[in-house]
């Protein structure tokens, strides 16, 4: 889904990583290693930790050293959008408060549904009531008509 934050006060700091290196490194990694990421501005270099201590991180944090991170204050009144599969990571630099809303369009509504789908466990149980050729076909349907 994509996703603005709007700053209502305080400053946050926002890191993101483009949607093609998330994907890889979504790929490569497991979610929960990737949420183990911790990001800071020391200087003019991002610094990359991770909260976890294993063979696994090691080779995710060698691997961050390839890929590219960008940094964003927002203060108050400012508004940052981040599309679909953007990483991210922010930080409160201050005492703040941000409103985020999520939201789809023709860009990430099958990516939003095949997502939701799967990890709702409704596709799990229809494969255990439908056939999987009606199933497949009504799917196939769904994506000649778009």
């Amino acid at each position: 889904i994509h996703t603005t934050i709007q700053q209502c006060c305080g400053i946050k700091r926002f890191f993101t990583i483009h949607p093609d290196e998330q994907i890889f490194l979504e790929d490569k990694f497991g979610d929960l290693l990737l949420e183990s990421l911790r990001f800071s501005l020391e200087g003019d270099s991002i610094k990359v930790v991770s909260q976890s201590d294993s063979v696994e991180a090691s080779e995710l944090l060698k691997t961050m050293d390839s890929v590219g991170v960008y940094v964003n204050d927002i203060q108050a009144g400012d508004v940052i959008y981040v599309p679909s599969m953007t990483g991210h990571y922010a930080e409160s630099l201050t005492n703040s408060i941000s409103v985020s809303r999520d939201f789809i369009d023709d860009r990430n509504i099958d990516a939003y549904l095949f997502s939701g789908l799967f990890k709702s466990g409704l596709f799990s149980q229809a494969s255990q009531l439908a056939h999987f050729g009606t199933i497949n076909s009504l799917i196939n349907r769904q994506y000649e008509t778009v």
